[in-house]
């Protein structure tokens, strides 16, 4: 050994421009080494110019030979982070470093940022592989956890795999074009904002749905729906409707319903279990389809205010009319006997 060190043959060759705007999903580019080829007359392209030139080869013979040139070399994208996957969207006339190996003809450029205000939109990814690929692989959403950024298509997306023993993929966009948030899995969960139609919707894989829908809320499921709390009001201004094929309610102490119209539409049995029953309002029974309905109250019930029965009315127990049992009172008839009240 010597003891002295050897440069590097890779150096800065020059600072150069971009000939042509970058593809997403590309890495090499056109790029005109200004610090090297002087007197560019207009604007730095990719096109070619066809000399033709005549000669005469060794036995005499005349020949035309016809080369495509240009002033531009081709260069393959140098990244100082190896999380960034592609570059970012160069425009033609944007200032590039261009790198140089040694005399040979690779080529590498890099961005210098300084012309940033020339691009119209652009798209920066992020991706941190997640299983061992082959050297020609290309990084991809099958293969890493990819973060994305993209104001060209107005979107923001994050994505994951299941190549680690993952339980599931996900995948979070915000599509600001369509006004939509968004962030589901594999498996059928999804949340979904829809922010022009004011509309929410939650839905997980069995199917149970959520949806806030303006001033309309829809609850969908097929399973059994519980609340669990100390307290619950509902404040309703019009009508309350409920169908169900039977509906029991259990009340310790009292249930009270204050409503301008209140229809239940039950297909087989309704039933009430409460110390007490309030009713404020008119109260209509009627099977469910418009067929004859009935109503069983088991306790003590209390009608304010005058009350009207249409038809046959049946009293298992007693009927107390003014303090009287109407069950068993008996008037005197005409020959002056007692008749009952059935007589």
């Amino acid at each position: 050994m010597t003891g002295q060190t050897q440069a590097s043959v890779y150096h800065l060759y020059s600072i150069g421009t971009a000939a042509e705007n970058m593809e997403f999903g590309k890495r090499d580019l056109e790029v005109w080494p200004g610090e090297q080829m002087f007197g560019l007359d207009g604007d730095v392209t990719t096109n070619l110019t066809n000399i033709s030139s005549e000669g005469q080869n060794a036995t005499g013979e005349k020949y035309t030979q016809n080369i495509n040139t240009g002033t531009t070399i081709p260069a393959k994208w140098l990244s100082r982070n190896s999380n960034r996957p592609f570059p970012s969207l160069i425009r033609r006339g944007e200032k590039v470093k261009i790198w140089r190996n040694s005399d040979t003809s690779e080529f590498w450029w890099e961005e210098m940022g300084d012309d940033i205000h020339m691009r119209r939109g652009d798209i920066y990814t992020l991706a941190c592989i997640s299983t061992i690929i082959d050297k020609d692989t290309p990084i991809s959403h099958e293969n890493s956890y990819w973060f994305e950024i993209d104001s060209l298509n107005g979107v923001i997306r994050l994505s994951t795999t299941k190549l680690n023993g993952e339980a599931c993929t996900y995948l979070f966009q915000i599509m600001t074009r369509e006004g939509t948030f968004k962030l589901e899995d594999d498996i059928g969960n999804l949340f979904l904002l829809e922010s022009v139609d004011q509309r929410w919707t939650l839905k997980n894989a069995a199917d149970t749905t959520l949806v806030m829908d303006g001033a309309n809320t829809t609850l969908s499921m097929s399973g059994k729906y519980t609340v669990n709390a100390q307290e619950c009001e509902y404040n309703i201004q019009n009508v309350f409707t409920t169908n169900c094929n039977q509906k029991v309610d259990n009340f310790e102490s009292s249930w009270e319903v204050n409503t301008n119209q209140s229809t239940i539409n039950s297909m087989s049995n309704y039933t009430i279990n409460s110390a007490s029953i309030a009713l404020n309002g008119p109260l209509v029974s009627s099977g469910y389809g418009g067929g004859a309905g009935s109503a069983e109250f088991n306790g003590k019930m209390t009608l304010n205010g005058d009350s009207t029965t249409n038809g046959d009315s049946t009293v298992n127990g007693t009927l107390m009319n003014d303090g009287k049992n109407v069950t068993t009172h008996k008037h005197r008839g005409d020959s002056g006997g007692q008749t009952g009240p059935m007589e």
